[in-house]
């Protein structure tokens, strides 16, 4: 184990701004325990004295700095402020892939007791305990990676204890550190001679079966078996299985363990797709490991994701580059980070690195937008770094896998198989969500942050700012041409002087655009009688004629003519650069390739600008649309275009283009029928092919689960509705002690809501959370299960994808129920298809939609067997109206109280005290 110098001390701030110093004994035997200086004045000057003299080491230094940099210490502490060393940043360097780099979330990887957060002590000698464990990581580093990092980071800001003595600062190139790409895979070439065979699935997933030994809160689970024998049972006869699996039914494992044995029996692949990453994660993590263990065989499973999700080895290559000389020491810092990063990481997934890095290295979100993987600027095998390349890594471990992880956007986006190796059958999880996944990858859209952003790759200057064209792509060259040769510099400078003013001019463009839509959009709006910031307005013929329209179309013009020059010159300037001999400006092609894909970027933006507003000849089973809203920053807008019906597309891409297509989700019926999903992806145009399996919860829901409908609230239209909602979540959460998740259906109301509902929650001692604000939904969510005394609001992502078990969550209230707007051009588009072919588009859309959007926030409340919570809807209309039977029949049977809500809150506290 290594020593560390004795002149080490490491520190730490609690919360009474009480100090703790601990020596660098604390690390070997015999340590004295730390001392603990408090937050007064003789105090302070005590711990000045205890830490003169020492290098002081500190996890998240700001802290300490700003407590020794008040007015009466800091003359006497610029010594020890000079030589402060921050752990979280070294941490954060030599241990990248950790998913929380602060003293609690490092104490398992680093062999420390995890310390408390509000003990000071404890958190100094996890911070000696933590630099002991990276004196020890760095003399594991690949020399070549330490020097890199240490050119980026300053060798005189590295500290001499934390690095060998024979690594030197010193530059290499990128491929050299990656693990090369290895062999394409070849799917094995016969069956494992001990795999069991399908027909044991009854015995594998049984009560006396490996699973059953496997996992230690095993539950025999017959509904998991009858759909493990139904997926066995499409995969051999290749049906379109759809299978509604209600909680707590293991569906993942249901469709996994059939998949494997299917696969590794037959030699043949098969793919499972997601909706969300969170659940790939899930089955990569967990699911899939506990497979492996139940069946005794290997089998090979890759994850993959669409390639932006991937670090392109060629953009960071370039980033550490042009970054080795800035003087923003917080610039090479995070180049620093992601070089480790990448390095060390198995899958160069950007949605890997964990939040807590961001917080750690300001610049890196924008550095990671410059290295994500760009099919447009991809030189595929001409790429000088192909031979590291993540992307090209994964696809290759996937050409041999039994099973591929992917998500719908991918599986959709990619029917051709350009990027996920061709699966005969598929599975789709979360398969509720298939029909929005396809209107978005068939759709069409570009936003005012499309162009904004493009822009910002090249540093356009802005007429409404001060920003000149100093920096991205232009700054890049202009840099690279002041080393160059006069040949070079003759080649490139008169296009890159044409570059800027189109840059600049499409800029403009965009600008006025924006102020010219909104006034257009807005002005429509307040034309028809209604008052708001944000609106949508359907592309109607009506509206393609009228005079205000025309200006419109004037403008958008205006747009596509500015980019198709600015595109124009980008393809030019990066012709010139791929025949640019000299490396160190072209970077072996680099600056070429991106230059071309901004090419391509922006005229795939002008085409759609020109698809929405100026073509004539549209199909008439596209709707288009244009939304507007006035930001901080100026002028919002979007322009979309979207197919009405997905599902000849997808009977004829993806049913007839496999062999076996499975559907599962715990929401896929309607009144216990699938005629709702059927229609609405097109299945019943095979209709041979189609089974169906319904799989009720294995809960004793009537035990578990009571649902709350007053009957004396205000209906959602009434203006004493948003008062009553306020009242009815301030009182459930004092009843369940916080622990409470509210949904809502729009914004609006919900911040209309939580500025009511603030300080109430306040008065009952409870937190409050809400969507909106600064923090991620996973970090939401981490947040609500660490203190029990939370009530957490959320809006449409928090209706699904919530798995919160046990007693952090005991209440749900669900404000209204989710009908989609009535005006969404989307939504009255398919109403209006649906009308004009003869059937009831309310009852057979518009209603069954909002059915499983309720059933999906219905779910997020009981999710164990152990689970006892109330459900609150305030949506009278669930009593009032006829439909409401429809949602009540869809619903599994529950305990039910429709009183006034005095009588329902004196249900819900007994139900919850017993």
């Amino acid at each position: 184990m290594p020593r560390l110098p004795a002149n080490l001390v490491f520190s730490a701030l609690g919360p009474d701004r009480s100090v703790a110093v601990a020596s660098a004994l604390a690390s070997g035997d015999g340590a004295s325990p730390p001392q603990v200086f408090p937050p007064d004045a003789a105090g302070r000057r005590r711990l000045l004295r205890r830490l003169r003299g020492r290098q002081c080491v500190v996890h998240d230094s700001a802290a300490l700095a700003e407590l020794l940099s008040e007015p009466s210490l800091v003359r006497h502490a610029r010594p020890v402020l000079s030589s402060l060393v921050d752990s979280r940043e070294f941490a954060a360097l030599l241990i990248p892939c950790a998913r929380r780099h602060d003293l609690p979330g490092l104490a398992g990887i680093a062999g420390y007791p995890k310390p408390g957060p509000a003990n000071p002590a404890d958190l100094a000698s996890a911070t000696a305990a933590l630099c002991v464990h990276l004196a020890q990581r760095v003399t594991q580093l690949d020399p070549r990676l330490l020097s890199l990092m240490l050119m980026l980071v300053g060798a005189d800001s590295w500290p001499q204890w934390l690095r060998p003595s024979n690594v030197r600062p010193a530059a290499t190139s990128l491929p050299n550190l990656l693990a090369p790409i290895g062999p394409r895979g070849r799917l094995r070439s016969a069956a494992p001679e001990n795999l069991p065979p399908l027909s044991q699935l009854p015995n594998i997933l049984g009560p006396d079966g490996p699973l059953a030994r496997a996992h230690p809160a095993y539950e025999h689970r017959p509904g998991q078996i009858e759909m493990a024998l139904a997926v066995a049972e499409a995969l051999r006869k290749g049906q379109l299985l759809m299978v509604e699996a209600g909680t707590g039914v293991g569906k993942s494992l249901a469709y996994l363990v059939p998949a494997i044995l299917w696969s590794l029996s037959r030699r043949q692949r098969v793919a499972v797709s997601t909706n969300t990453k969170n659940l790939q994660e899930q089955l990569a993590d967990k699911d899939l490991p506990l497979v492996r263990e139940i069946l005794a065989v290997d089998f090979h499973a890759v994850v993959l994701k669409g390639r932006n999700n991937y670090a392109c080895a060629r953009a960071l290559s370039a980033v550490i580059s042009d970054l080795l000389g800035s003087m923003f020491r917080a610039e090479r810092l995070a180049a620093a980070f992601l070089l480790s990063w990448i390095a060390q990481s198995q899958r160069g997934d950007l949605s890997e690195i964990s939040p807590e890095a961001y917080a750690t290295f300001e610049p890196l979100a924008d550095l990671v937008e410059e290295i994500r993987s760009d099919a447009e600027a991809c030189g595929g095998r001409r790429c000088s770094h192909h031979g590291v390349c993540c992307f090209e890594r994964l696809r290759r471990r996937a050409q041999g896998a039994d099973l591929v992880v992917v998500n719908h956007a991918l599986a959709l986006a990619d029917l051709e198989g350009a990027l996920v190796p061709q699966c005969d059958h598929i599975i789709f999880d979360e398969a509720h969500n298939l029909e929005d996944v396809a209107t978005d990858q068939l759709g069409h859209e570009v936003t005012h942050w499309t162009f904004t952003s493009l822009l910002r790759r090249v540093r356009a200057p802005s007429t409404r700012s001060d920003t000149a064209g100093t920096g991205g792509l232009l700054r890049t060259v202009r840099r690279r041409l002041e080393r160059a040769g006069w040949q070079t510099r003759t080649a490139l400078e008169p296009l890159l002087e044409g570059f800027a003013p189109r840059a600049a001019a499409l800029r403009e463009r965009t600008e006025e655009f924006g102020d010219q839509i909104v006034d257009f959009v807005l002005g429509e709006v307040v034309r028809a009688g209604e008052d708001t910031d944000r609106a949508t307005l359907r592309l109607t013929d009506e509206l393609l004629g009228s005079r205000y329209f025309e200006l419109l179309r004037k403008q958008a013009q205006q747009i596509v003519d500015a980019a198709s020059e600015l595109a124009r010159q980008a393809a030019q300037l990066g012709e010139a650069l791929e025949k640019v001999e000299d490396q160190e400006v072209s970077g072996d092609g680099a600056l070429a390739a991106d230059f071309k894909a901004f090419a391509t970027q922006v005229t795939d933006a002008a085409n759609t600008v020109q698809l929405v507003l100026l073509r004539d000849d549209l199909s008439e089973d596209f709707v288009r649309w244009i939304e507007a809203w006035e930001t901080g920053h100026g002028p919002g807008w979007a322009l979309r275009a979207a197919p009405i019906d997905v599902g000849p597309v997808l009977e004829a891409a993806v049913y007839r283009a496999r062999s076996t297509v499975v559907f599962t989700s715990a929401t896929l019926t309607v009144e216990h029928s699938f005629e709702f999903f059927r229609q609405r992806l097109g299945l019943e145009r095979q209709p041979e092919r189609l089974a169906e399996l319904s799989v009720p919860s294995p809960f004793d829901l009537p035990e578990q689960l009571l649902l709350c409908v007053p009957r004396d609230v205000p209906l959602p239209t009434d203006t004493e509705f948003v008062d009553a909602v306020v009242a009815v979540i301030a009182e459930t959460a004092r009843l369940a002690g916080g622990r409470t998740l509210a949904l809502f259906t729009s914004r609006s109301m919900l911040r209309q809501a939580v500025a009511q509902l603030a300080p109430l929650c306040a008065d009952h001692d409870v937190r409050l959370l809400v969507q909106d604000r600064a923090a991620s939904r996973s970090a939401l969510l981490n947040e609500f299960q660490r203190d029990e005394r939370t009530v957490l609001c959320g809006v449409k992502s928090f209706w699904e994808g919530v798995d919160v078990p046990g007693v952090a969550l005991s209440a749900l209230v669900i404000v209204k129920l989710p009908f989609a707007v009535p005006s969404d051009p989307l939504v009255e588009a398919r109403r209006e298809h649906l009308d004009n072919l003869g059937r009831n588009s309310r009852d057979e859309y518009y209603i069954p939609q909002a059915i499983i959007g309720f059933k999906q926030g219905f779910g997020r409340l009981i999710r164990s067997r152990t689970d006892r919570g109330v459900v609150v809807v305030l949506d009278k209309r669930l009593l009032l109206r006829n439909y409401g039977r429809r949602f009540f029949r869809s619903l599994e049977r529950c305990a039910l109280e429709r009183g006034t809500w005095e009588e329902c809150l004196g249900a819900a506290e007994a139900w919850l005290s017993r």
